[in-house]
This record gives C-alpha cells, structure tokens and sequence, in this order.
C-alpha cells in the first residue's frame, strides 16, 4: 500500500468503530500513534491484544506482503535444505534466528507462576522462534 493510499484509507476510516480483532469488546487503550496521528496501536482493555486502527484491508495487505514487501535477514531469507539441517543441528545457536536468549526468562516466569507459559508468536514468519520455545518444557505455543 502506498503512502498516499494508506493515509487516504487511515482518513475514510478515522470514525469507524473500534473493535478488538478478537471480537472481546470495542473499549482500547491507546498505547502509541504514527503518521501524525492516522494510525493508531491499541490495547483490548478486556484481552489486552494490541493492534492498530485503522486495520489495513486483506487483500492490500496479502498484496504488500506478498508481493512489495523485502527484508534481508529473518524475516524473509527462507534457509536452504543444507542450511536449516545445520541450523536444526545447532540448534540455531550463533545465527540470527537463535533466540536462546530469552530461554532464562521463559523458565524463571514459568517457574515463578507454577505453570507453563502460553506464547502466541503472532506473525511468525517462518516460525524459528516458535519452534525453539516449543522444545522447552515449560512452553506451550500457539501459532499466529
């Protein structure tokens, strides 16, 4: 979506109603704006799920997505057969999809709640991190 067409869509939307995109309550909290105030994150004051107002169309953004959007890196570098069996191997230790950084926090919040941790990796892109938190004991994940 260009600039043009999203700040055209941001001003036809600017009073429609806000709705959790879970479908718990239209009452958010709002955390931050960008683009001088036409995009909006929110916060459900009943989930607390965070997402922006207003929402971009699917289609424009599947079409961003799909076919515009590029980032070198983890985002969209998908490894080849040779390099993600390494990386599987390693257990992506040394990469930049190693996220074993966060593995202490996970099991100190775990073990100070007494339970295992729901983690939804909401656009996961390949799902790295998704499936490293899924090796852990104390974690149960939810694919978004």
């Amino acid at each position: 979506m260009t600039k043009l067409s999203h700040t055209s869509h941001c001003l036809y939307h600017r009073f429609s109603p806000v709705n959790c995109p879970a479908g718990h309550c239209a009452e958010a909290k709002r955390i931050g704006v960008k683009f001088l105030g036409l995009t909006t994150l929110l916060q459900c004051r009943k989930c607390f799920l965070r997402h922006t107002f207003p929402t971009d169309p699917v289609d424009k953004n599947h079409s961003y997505y799909q076919d515009s959007y590029a980032q070198k890196g983890l985002t969209t570098d998908l490894p080849g057969t040779s390099e993600l069996r390494h990386l599987l191997n390693t257990k992506f230790a040394g990469s930049e999809k190693d996220f074993s950084i966060y593995s202490g926090v996970i099991k100190e919040v775990a073990g100070y709640l007494g339970r295992k941790l729901t983690i939804l990796d909401y656009g996961a892109n390949w799902g790295y991190a998704c499936f490293q938190f899924g090796q852990y004991d104390e974690v149960d994940v939810v694919y978004g």
